[in-house]
């Protein structure tokens, strides 16, 4: 990664959508869904290849942005994706793709290992074992992308951030969004040994009824808003297309 932008925009590229709904759709179709083969695979055994379940379902998409965003603004993301893509010929990758498909895999090892014998109710020593590893499945599957990609978009929107009131300490409630956070800022400074440490913690999801605020740090990304990327299409639209999109974003902020 080279750098991290504090993206403020509400639905200004809803135009796009469609462009980035199709992007969007062609990453998904590289997740792998079918988990039966992994089942009649390790039957005999009863071991599970973590690694190639990783690989399968989490592979590594070439994308030149990554899309950071809460659940509550996926079609904001998609659209963004879909004017980087039009304007620019950028890939993105937008991360609640990850998020779907994490829950889908776990459903189904959920199903088939962590039943109690009534085959109705689950065990719950089982489940949390199933979704620690899924979780950290999808934490390491993130790390990766957010190391590979060229820059990161952090939708900075009410559902993603939570407004200080009484603290100048901004917040967020997603663990996801605090992950991804945390590995913006380690991921260039940190060799991997140490990324690996800073993720070791099991992640889980927050329940509706559950809120948990993550103090997070935004000083680290470039903030920019609508007027910006709207004066970096403009500049893009007029150049003579010889350096690089992302090249042209980056002299803009001087």
């Amino acid at each position: 990664m080279y750098l991290g932008f504090n993206v403020e925009i509400a639905d200004e590229f809803t135009n796009y959508y469609h462009e980035g709904n199709r992007v969007n759709g062609e990453n998904q179709k590289k997740l792998s869904r079918d988990f039966t083969n992994y089942v009649f695979k390790h039957v005999d055994s009863g071991v599970l290849s973590g690694e190639e379940i990783q690989n399968d379902w989490f592979p590594s998409i070439h994308a030149d942005v990554f899309i950071s965003h809460s659940h509550k603004d996926e079609k904001i993301a998609i659209g963004l994706a879909g004017w980087l893509k039009s304007q620019f010929k950028l890939n993105s990758f937008v991360d609640s793709g990850l998020w779907g498909y994490s829950n889908d895999l776990l459903k189904q090892i959920d199903h088939d290992y962590c039943l109690n014998e009534d085959g109705k109710t689950f065990d719950y020593n089982k489940r949390n074992y199933s979704t620690s590893h899924i979780h950290m499945m999808l934490t390491n599957s993130l790390l990766k992308m957010i190391d590979k990609t060229e820059c990161i978009f952090f939708l900075n929107t009410p559902n993603s951030i939570v407004s200080p009131k009484d603290s100048i300490e901004s917040s967020t409630q997603s663990p996801w969004i605090y992950t991804e956070l945390i590995a913006m800022k380690v991921v260039r400074r940190k060799i991997d040994r140490k990324i690996k440490r800073e993720f070791e913690a099991e992640i889980f999801n927050a329940q509706k009824e559950l809120k948990i605020n993550y103090t997070v740090d935004l000083n680290d990304l470039v903030k920019i808003d609508q007027e910006f990327l709207n004066k970096w299409e403009n500049k893009w639209i007029h150049s003579t297309k010889e350096n690089h999109p992302l090249d042209d974003l980056y002299t803009s902020l001087n």
